[in-house]
C-alpha cells in the first residue's frame, strides 16, 4: 500500500482513481493524460488536496506542486464544477491560484460562473470561504472575474461597505443587473445606456442623484479611504450611471471624490487604478467649466497627480478655456489642436518628475474633444477633414514603412474621433457624406470609422434617396475598402447598395445584372419600388434551400409584383444565359441571381421553370466570374429538382458539358439522391481527391515568413530547431518539441524566466498550454516563437537568462 501513496494519503480506497493519482504522483511523465476523458479526477484531486493543507503542507511542498500540477491541466477542460469540488478548491486558492508555472489560472473565472448561476444568495459560511480567496486574488491579479465575486457578496450582504446607503427602491436595484465588472472599460456600454436611463426615468433621477452624493459624503468623512474590489466595482457603477444619464445632478459630489484622499493599500492594490480610469472619463463627460473644476483639482491630488493622462486632460481643458490664439483659428481647429497635443504620451511634468500611465484612460482627450463639439458636429468634421489632409500630406516617409509618434496616435485618435461622432447620429448633408467617404479612401487614419460612414450613407439613402455626388464617392471608396473578413463584408455591403442607384450611370459590360437595373429605371415609380423591395430580400450566405427568415417577407413581396410580370422579367433577365456570350459577374449580382433562383423556385410557373433550366448553358467570361457560381450552384440544383424532376438530370449534365463548375459535396449529393429517385445512373464521378498536404513544411514555411515580418533576419525554423540572434550577437538554438535553449557560443542550456501573471505574456499562456496539453509529444511552435522574440529583442521586454543547472 505505501508504494501505492508516495505522498502518504490514507484513503485510497475511497475511489479508484485514487491509485492513478498515486502513480502520476511517482512519475510525472503521466500528467500528461490528465485530458477530457479524466475531469471525474477534480473532485478526487480536491480531496487530495484538502487533505494535505488540512495537515498544514506548504504551498511550495512537493506533493501540493504535483497536485497542483495535475488541477491545473484537469481545469482547464473542465466547464462545470460541483458546489462542493468548487468550494475545496476555493478554500485553498492561495494554494492554487499563484503567479508563476503551475499557476490554476482558470480557477477564478470557473468559481465565477458557478457563482453566476445560483439563484439563491451565498450563505454565510459560503461567503466566508470566498472573502480571502477574493482577496488573495486581488493582491494577485486584476481580473474581471475578481470583481464580479466581490460584488457578488456585496449584493447578497456579505460585505462591510457602510458609506453606500441601501438603494431601496426595486426600481433601482435593477441597476445592479448592468453592473460592469470589466474595469479596462470604462465607458458605459452602449446595450446598457439605453436600459439604465430607462430605469432612471422611471424612478427618478433625484433620489439616485441623493444615493451617490450621500455615499460621496461617507467616503469624504472616512479619509483616507480604504476600498477592496466590491467597494472599487460599486464606485465604478455609480460612474457609469452619470455617465449614461447626464441629466443626473451630481457635478459637486464628483468634484468631492476628485479630493478624497485614499489608503495607502488601494493603491499599491492598483485598485486606485481601476477607479481612476472611469473616474477621469466621467469627469471628461461634463459640460466644460465642471469639468475643469474636476480635473484642476486631480492634478492637486498627492496620489493623482502623476497620472499623465490627468495632466493631458488639465492641459486641454485649460487650453480650451483660455480660447483660440489668433481670431483666424477657428473654434473647431483650436478644439482639434489641443486634442492632438493631448494625445502625444509625455513621460515627464513641467518639473520633471516622472509621469505614470493610467490604463484604461487612453480616450479621455477624444472625450472632451466630442463634448466640445456637441451642437455643431459637421462643422468638427470639416475641420476634422481640414487636418487629415494636412497631417497625412506632412506625414514623413519612414523606411520600413512604420508609423512614428506623434502621426501614430494621430491617426488613430482622429479615426476614434470621426466614430465617435457618427455614433451620436448627426443630420449629414450628402456633400458631409460623400466628404466622409473620401477621407475614409485616404486609408490614413489607423482606426477606420467604415463601418460608421456606411451606416450614416445607408440611412440616409433610405430617407432621401441616392445622390449622385455622395454615389460617385461612395464608388471610389468601395474602391479601397480592403482588408480582412470585416473589410470584405462592409466592401460586399457598399456593393450591394450602390447596386440600387437609379441615378448612376449603367455599365452594360460589367455585370450580368445590368440588365435588371435597365429595367428599373424603366419601370413606374410604384412597380419599381415592389421590384427593389423583393430584389432586396437577398439571401447574402445562400444555402441550396430557402431559409425561414428569407421565406417569411418573400411570399408576399412576390406577389406584390406580380405572377405575370415576375415570369416575363424573369424570362427576359435569364435570356442572357441562352447565348453565346460570356457574361461578367460582380458579387452584388451574384447575390442577386441567387435571389431570383429562390423566387423562381417560389413561383411555381411552368414557363418559369423553363428559363431556370437555361442557366444550364450560361457562359462566364473569366475565372474570377466562374469562381463567383460556386455559391449559386447548390441553389440552382435545388431549384431544377424540384420544380422540374424529369429535365434536372439532363440539364445538369449539360451544364457540365459547357465546362462550368464541377458537383461536389452536398451537390453532388443531391444529384446522386435524384438520380437514384428516377432510376438512372449516375454520370458525374466525385471530384478526385486533393493530393495531400505536408502540413509540417506548409506550417514552417508559414512560421518562416511571419518571422521575417517580425524579427528579420534574426531567427529562422529549419526542421525541430529554431535559430535565433540576439542584439548582442549571441546566438541560440531553440528546440519545438521540448523547448531547449542552447546558447551556441559555450553549448549551455539555459532558460527564460517569464512572468506569466504579467503583460504581454498572460495573453500567450493559454495558447503554450494548449498546445502542450492536446498535442503533448508535438512541436509547439507557439513557445519557441515566442522565445525567439524574447532573445531577439523584437519583444521590448527584459527576460533574465538563466544558465541551466547540471
Amino acid at each position: 500500500m505505501p508504494a501505492l501513496a508516495p505522498d502518504g494519503y490514507p484513503n485510497l480506497s475511497s475511489h479508484p482513481l485514487h491509485e492513478f493519482i498515486a502513480s502520476a504522483l511517482s512519475n510525472p511523465v503521466l500528467l500528461r493524460s490528465v485530458t477530457d476523458k479524466e475531469l471525474e479526477l477534480i473532485p478526487i484531486l480536491a480531496e487530495r488536496l484538502d487533505w494535505h493543507c488540512s495537515q498544514g503542507a506548504s504551498a511550495t511542498g512537493h506533493w501540493v506542486t504535483a497536485l497542483r500540477a495535475m488541477l491545473r491541466s484537469a481545469l482547464i477542460f473542465a466547464r462545470r464544477l460541483d458546489e462542493t469540488t468548487l468550494f475545496r478548491l476555493v478554500r485553498w486558492g492561495a494554494f492554487l491560484c499563484v503567479p508563476f508555472g503551475d499557476d490554476c489560472y482558470t480557477l477564478p473565472a470557473q468559481v465565477r460562473q458557478s457563482i453566476d448561476s445560483r439563484s439563491m444568495p451565498l450563505t454565510a459560511e459560503q461567503a466566508a470561504l470566498l472573502q480571502p480567496f477574493i482577496q488573495h486574488l486581488t493582491e494577485q491579479h486584476r481580473f474581471p472575474d475578481n470583481f464580479s465575486l466581490a460584488f457578488r457578496l456585496y449584493r447578497d450582504g456579505h460585505t462591510s461597505i457602510d458609506w453606500a446607503p441601501p438603494l431601496r427602491s426595486p426600481a433601482y436595484a435593477k441597476l445592479w443587473d448592468y453592473a460592469n465588472h470589466n474595469w479596462q472599460q470604462i465607458r458605459a456600454e452602449t446595450k446598457s445606456i439605453a436600459r439604465i436611463r430607462a430605469i432612471v426615468e422611471d424612478a427618478g433621477a433625484e433620489p439616485l442623484a441623493r444615493f451617490f452624493t450621500q455615499a460621496v459624503t461617507a467616503l469624504q468623512a472616512q479619509q483616507p479611504v480604504l476600498l477592496d474590489a466590491a467597494g472599487v466595482t460599486l464606485l465604478r457603477q455609480m460612474l457609469l450611471w452619470i455617465q449614461s444619464t447626464p441629466s443626473l445632478e451630481t457635478h459637486d459630489a464628483l468634484y468631492t471624490l476628485c479630493g478624497i484622499t485614499w489608503h495607502p493599500d488601494t493603491a499599491r492594490l492598483d485598485l486606485l487604478t481601476v477607479l481612476s480610469g472611469t473616474l477621469l472619463a466621467t469627469v471628461s463627460t461634463l459640460p466644460g467649466p465642471q469639468a475643469f473644476a474636476c480635473v484642476e483639482r486631480l492634478t492637486q491630488h498627492p496620489q493623482m497627480k502623476h497620472y499623465r493622462e490627468v495632466v493631458a486632460l488639465y492641459e486641454q481643458l485649460l487650453a480650451a478655456a483660455v480660447g483660440p490664439l489668433s481670431a483666424e483659428t477657428s473654434r473647431f481647429q483650436h478644439t482639434l489642436d489641443n486634442m492632438l497635443q493631448a494625445a502625444v504620451p509625455r513621460y515627464t511634468n513641467q518639473a520633471n518628475q516622472p509621469l505614470h500611465h493610467l490604463p484604461g484612460a487612453l480616450y479621455s482627450h477624444i472625450d472632451v474633444a466630442f463634448q466640445q463639439a456637441a451642437g455643431d458636429y459637421p462643422a468638427m468634421l470639416r475641420a476634422m477633414h481640414e487636418r487629415v489632409r494636412s497631417l497625412a500630406k506632412q506625414e514623413p516617409k519612414t523606411p520600413n514603412g512604420v508609423r512614428e509618434s506623434p502621426y501614430l496616435h494621430w491617426c488613430c485618435d482622429l479615426g476614434n474621433l470621426y466614430i465617435r461622432i457618427l455614433e451620436a447620429r448627426p443630420t449629414l448633408s450628402p456633400d458631409d457624406l460623400a466628404e466622409l467617404c473620401r477621407i475614409d479612401a485616404m486609408n490614413w487614419l489607423a482606426i477606420a470609422p467604415t463601418t460608421s460612414i456606411f451606416r450614416a450613407c445607408e440611412a440616409y439613402i433610405q430617407r432621401n434617396g441616392f445622390h449622385r455626388e455622395l454615389s460617385d464617392a461612395m464608388r471610389v471608396w468601395h474602391k479601397s475598402v480592403h482588408g480582412g473578413a470585416t473589410a470584405m463584408a462592409l466592401r460586399r455591403d457598399i456593393g450591394w447598395l450602390l447596386w440600387f442607384d437609379t441615378t448612376a450611370s449603367i455599365n452594360e459590360k460589367a455585370c450580368w445584372s445590368a440588365v435588371i437595373q435597365k429595367d428599373l429605371r424603366s419601370m413606374p415609380t410604384a412597380h419599381q419600388a415592389a421590384w427593389i423591395a423583393l430584389l432586396s430580400n437577398v439571401p447574402l450566405a445562400p444555402a441550396a434551400q430557402p431559409s425561414k427568415k428569407w421565406l417569411k417577407p418573400a411570399a408576399k413581396l412576390l406577389n406584390d409584383v406580380g405572377a405575370e410580370d415576375f415570369r416575363n422579367r424573369i424570362r427576359t433577365w435569364f435570356q442572357p444565359f441562352r447565348d453565346a456570350r460570356p457574361l461578367k459577374l460582380t458579387l452584388p449580382g451574384r447575390d442577386i441571381l441567387a435571389a431570383l433562383l429562390w423566387y423562381s423556385h417560389l413561383a411555381k410557373d411552368p414557363q418559369t421553370d423553363e428559363a431556370l433550366l437555361w442557366y444550364a448553358t450560361a457562359k462566364w467570361k473569366t475565372q474570377a466570374d466562374l469562381a463567383r457560381t460556386a455559391r449559386l450552384l447548390p441553389v440552382w440544383v435545388y431549384a431544377v429538382i424540384e420544380r422540374t424532376p424529369d429535365q434536372a438530370i439532363d440539364a445538369i449534365h449539360t451544364y457540365q458539358a459547357t465546362g462550368q463548375l464541377g458537383l461536389q459535396d452536398k451537390t453532388l449529393d443531391m444529384y446522386n439522391e435524384h438520380c437514384r429517385r428516377q432510376g438512372r445512373k449516375s454520370e458525374i464521378a466525385p471530384p478526385p481527391p486533393p493530393p495531400p498536404i505536408d502540413t509540417t513544411a506548409s506550417l514552417q514555411k508559414n512560421l518562416n515568413r511571419a518571422m521575417v515580418g517580425l524579427m528579420g533576419g534574426a531567427a529562422n525554423l529549419s526542421g525541430d530547431t529554431m535559430s535565433v540572434q540576439s542584439p548582442d550577437g549571441e546566438a541560440y538554438e531553440i528546440s519545438t518539441r521540448d523547448g531547449r535553449i542552447t546558447r551556441l557560443s559555450d553549448h549551455k542550456q539555459v532558460r527564460l524566466e517569464i512572468d506569466w501573471s504579467q503583460p504581454p505574456f498572460s495573453p500567450f499562456r493559454q495558447m503554450i498550454d494548449s498546445a502542450d496539453l492536446n498535442a503533448p509529444f508535438q512541436p509547439n511552435y507557439f513557445r519557441a516563437m515566442l522565445c525567439a522574440q524574447i532573445l531577439s529583442g523584437t519583444l521590448p521586454v527584459q527576460v533574465p537568462v538563466i544558465e541551466e543547472e547540471a
